[in-house]
């Protein structure tokens, strides 16, 4: 496999001396369409000299919502030739939530599908920021640039210079991971950070060129970007793409890609376990997965799929931390395995003192390689500074290491949900939550889900007797992305506080964790919620400005 060594660990530079060495081999597979390593080159070089004339230069910051296809991986590579930052957005987020990343980002402009810029106009009335439309409609009257008009701006120049020195420690990207006691902070990554990722799994799965690693995990979270696509780049081998997750379609998509590895989720390898055992699962071409968090029965699961297993524990601000290899620690169910090379480790207690093997406390962490992780929250200067307390960042996960020195994750320190694959600030649930006039105080905490990973349960103190559970949903449904909408209400008369009048979210925990099944659920009142709720909610032919 083709090293680099880290201050050559630049997107472009990477992706350039791929395409010179292999310029027809597969880089992207996506539906019918084949991008090879040097279309993927060329194009990405023509769109970031469309993307200069609309004013994208260096330092720029420049938001992508889209859908997973080439056209994003695209966008992705041009962006960072101009040594601009990417600041994909979360296609759920609708309303604040939407707004709140644009401009804590410090935008400068915009990459949205035409499907997603009513959500856009509706989130920010008089959004100012110059916008690109990848339009997937044969007519469009947005009155817009399309992404094909910035593409064919660039077209004279494509093969001349960008221009742009570039090193490994330029940041490239502002990834959004949740929020701990407030609203969710842009990691701000470096060349050498996502590609170092690339690098360690490629290396972890001796990936070669005819890999093939399929994914169908959205590209605006670090898995798909970082653990698929950038992975394919770092082994020269290829990414196959798919918009989103189809238990119905996913082991005939691996065959028709004729995949060799995938990501999964828990949620994901939960119902992929659930479905009946065909033909078409049995003999399917994957030999490796890395599944996250590693599932209690991975052999059995090797077994059936006839594939091996790997996993890791890992963040969006940093490389894999913890990693399990394949056939490895059967007897240990739920490790994400053994410390990584690149990474010095501790669990400590409250007061950053190390703990004894066996005992949980946050993992705290470094990297031996400099410009191997995050460079700091976006905008959030003294968040960075209480991340990096005592020259160690601090997780917000508690652990413990056994006598072996593998890692179990046990819970989470900071006020988080994973949901189906998203972190989920509970701060965010609250503010939107609170927004509604007849909403005095709310509180959201997780509790367990039948598909691992958490549910969204809410406690609210009502302004007005009025208010009903539905009344709250349908309100979240509008205003927050669907997977953040609470499935149990319970409405209280108050709120259980900390001596300085802080919500005992502890205390709610336990509440919420005893009898969550008898609360108010959604679920069983027939509401089932997913990306398009809010579309189904808004009056037919109504408008957005």
């Amino acid at each position: 496999m083709i090293d680099f060594p880290l201050q050559e660990r630049v997107l472009p530079t990477v992706l350039r001396r791929a395409a010179e060495a292999q310029p027809d081999w597969p880089f992207i597979l996506h539906g019918d369409e084949v991008f090879s390593y040097a279309d993927v080159d060329r194009l990405s070089t023509q769109l970031a000299h469309g993307l200069r004339k609309r004013g994208v230069s260096r330092g720029a910051r420049v938001a992508t919502i889209l859908d997973n296809s080439p056209r994003y991986i695209l966008t992705l590579f041009a962006v960072a030739k101009l040594g601009a930052l990417n600041v994909p957005i979360n296609t759920a987020a609708r309303a604040e939530l939407l707004r709140y990343y644009l401009q804590d980002a410090d935008c400068t402009h915009v990459v949205v599908q035409d499907s997603y810029l009513p959500v856009l106009r509706e989130a920010w009335p008089g959004i100012a920021l110059p916008m690109v439309l990848v339009s997937l409609e044969q007519a469009s009257d947005h009155n817009l640039p399309t992404w094909d008009d910035v593409l064919a701006d660039g077209e004279a120049l494509r093969g001349s210079s960008l221009d742009v020195a570039l090193n490994a420690w330029d940041p490239w990207l502002i990834l959004y991971t949740s929020g701990t006691t407030g609203p969710s902070k842009g990691s701000i990554c470096p060349n050498a950070h996502s590609l170092s990722i690339g690098r360690t799994q490629a290396m972890r799965m001796a990936l070669e060129r005819s890999d093939r690693l399929y994914t169908c995990l959205p590209l605006f979270h670090g898995n798909a970007l970082n653990y698929s696509t950038l992975t394919a780049l770092w082994a020269r081998a290829t990414v196959a793409l798919e918009a989103r997750f189809s238990a119905r379609r996913f082991w005939s998509d691996i065959h028709r890609y004729r995949a060799t590895q995938f990501n999964a989720m828990m949620v994901v390898a939960s119902i992929l376990e659930k479905l009946p055992v065909t033909p078409e699962e049995q003999d399917n071409p994957v030999r490796i997965a890395a599944l996250v968090p590693p599932p209690a029965n991975r052999r059995q699961l090797e077994e059936r799929w006839g594939l091996q297993i790997i996993s890791q524990y890992a963040l969006s601000e940093a490389c894999p931390v913890a990693v399990l290899a394949a056939g490895e620690a059967y007897d240990k169910p739920r490790t994400s395995g053994r410390v990584s090379d690149n990474v010095e480790l501790r669990i400590v207690d409250e007061n950053d003192v190390e703990v004894p093997r066996g005992t949980p406390g946050e993992i705290v962490l470094r990297t031996r390689q400099p410009w191997t992780m995050f460079s700091g929250y976006c905008g959030k200067t003294e968040a960075t500074l209480a991340a990096f307390r005592n020259l160690w960042f601090h997780t917000g996960d508690r652990a413990y290491l056994d006598a072996d020195g593998y890692l179990f994750f046990v819970d989470r320190v900071k006020d988080a949900i994973r949901r189906r694959g998203e972190n989920i600030s509970a701060f965010e649930i609250e503010t939107i939550l609170k927004g509604h006039e007849a909403i005095l105080e709310a509180a959201a905490v997780p509790v367990p889900s039948e598909l691992g990973e958490d549910e969204v349960a809410v406690f609210i103190v009502k302004a007005t007797p009025e208010l009903t559970e539905r009344a709250v949903i349908e309100y979240a449904v509008r205003k927050m992305a669907y997977f953040m909408v609470p499935r149990y209400v319970r409405f209280v008369d108050e709120l259980p506080k900390t001596p300085s009048q802080k919500i005992s979210k502890p205390a709610l925990r336990e509440i919420a964790k005893a009898g969550y099944r008898e609360m108010w659920d959604r679920e069983a009142s027939g509401i089932q919620v997913n990306r398009f709720s809010a579309d189904q909610l808004r009056p037919k032919g109504a408008k957005t400005t």
